[in-house]
């Protein structure tokens, strides 16, 4: 046959040539290592919005505890004025003080005025933890919706013991919705505190407010351990970074939610 090319033509020939492709099982192995490093990824970023939304959390049970003592106040001051609408029961101090009943009624509704202001600022945070657990959910769906190109079967695959990036997402968004219904119900139920409400009524207001109906409590626990906390950095970075009504360093009344 003819002349064989040199070595150097060979040479600066395969330096030209495009690469042969991988077989498709080496293709398939190098995509499954990318998408695996990538969902490792973004569910480190989840986890960091689940700590968020345990600090929320917190402040919300904080908030619980305060806005329930003084719905029970505000129920005790109800029974009060129920007792003291009677002149009868002043007895012989009515004679002596005409006055007396008059006093001791505007008193009562003086600490009812002082009771209802505290209560509507407990409410104002509600809505702002609500609007906070929003904005985290949000994020959440925001991870997967940016993906290119997007994740198949919309994020839903899941891997060994972790959950999928769809579990994630729709764990923050029941979060939010829970919270987000008790704050308009608890919302609710402090406007049907008005003045001619019966004794009756407002203690069933009171234990409705109490009993946090749309928030399944081992539910939410559940929901949460879906993505459970590497270390406690998140979640001092979110208390750092959440101050707030209710938070340290102020009272509710005077400080914003971050």
């Amino acid at each position: 046959g003819g002349a064989r090319p040199s070595k150097s033509f060979r040479a600066r020939a395969r330096s030209v040539m495009p690469p042969p492709h991988p077989p498709a099982r080496v293709r398939e192995g190098r995509r499954a290592r990318g998408g695996a490093v990538m969902a490792d990824a973004l569910l480190g970023k989840y986890r960091s919005l689940y700590a968020k939304a345990r600090v929320v959390l917190e402040r919300w049970s904080a908030a619980q505890t305060r806005a329930t003592n003084l719905v029970d106040s505000v129920a005790s001051i109800y029974e009060r004025l129920a007792h003291l609408s009677e002149t009868s029961r002043y007895g012989p101090l009515a004679d002596s003080f005409p006055d007396l009943p008059a006093r001791t009624r505007d008193a009562q509704y003086a600490a009812l005025d002082r009771v209802l202001a505290a209560l509507e600022d407990e409410l104002e945070l509600f809505d702002d933890l609500a609007n906070l657990l929003d904005k985290i959910q949000r994020d959440g769906s925001a991870l997967v919706r940016a993906l290119r190109p997007p994740p198949p079967f919309a994020g839903a695959l899941r891997r060994a013991h972790q959950p999928s990036l769809a579990e994630c997402a729709l764990g923050l968004e029941d979060v939010w919705r829970a919270y987000h219904d008790e704050a308009t119900l608890k919302r609710v139920v402090c406007d049907e505190l008005v003045v001619d409400a019966s004794v009756e009524d407002v203690k069933t207001m009171a234990k409705l407010f109490a009993a946090e109906a749309n928030v399944d409590k081992e539910f939410i626990r559940m929901t949460l351990d879906r993505v459970p906390a590497q270390s406690t950095s998140a979640m001092n970075e979110g208390r750092r970074g959440g101050g707030g009504r209710g938070g340290a360093g102020g009272s509710p009344r005077t400080r914003g939610v971050g």
